[in-house]
């Protein structure tokens, strides 16, 4: 995944985004799981070899958070497409990248603090599945 399509990527994201509140920060709020879920789709689309795998982190007040982890032949790339809620001011969706698995994990922590685990592998999906994940993201807000 080469940097302008890693652009692309962001800025698909920051469009969605907008069309959902006037600031990333609100329209990013509960959108985690939905959002990371739609941007594998348009990564294993183009990528289809890469594996998706939804990143799940913890918190001590019982409040979780899904990202998204690929796996490339360089290595682990982690992709927060709703990172502002949390950091309003951080200058994009890619988190970090990695060597290992082990590495990704300790870079999430690192970054977010919780306990993070790989939760989910990620299949790409059609036409169908994306609508219902813009459905679902609609109408959490």
């Amino acid at each position: 995944m080469n940097d302008a399509y890693q652009a692309e990527i962001q800025q698909w994201v920051i469009e969605l985004l907008a069309t959902l509140a006037d600031n990333r920060q609100d329209a990013a709020r509960d959108q985690c799981s939905e959002i990371s879920r739609l941007v594998a789709c348009w990564i294993l689309a183009k990528h289809p070899t890469y594996r998706a795998v939804i990143a799940k982190g913890e918190f001590f007040d019982s409040s979780a958070h899904d990202l998204l982890v690929m796996q490339t032949p360089r290595g682990f790339i982690a992709i927060d497409p709703t990172v502002w809620q949390f950091y309003p001011s951080d200058p994009g969706i890619f988190v970090g990248v990695a060597a290992t698995e082990a590495e990704m994990l300790q870079l999430l922590t690192d970054k977010y603090n919780g306990q993070w685990a790989f939760s989910e592998e990620l299949q790409a999906g059609d036409e169908a599945y994306e609508k219902g994940l813009l459905e679902t993201i609609e109408k959490n807000i």
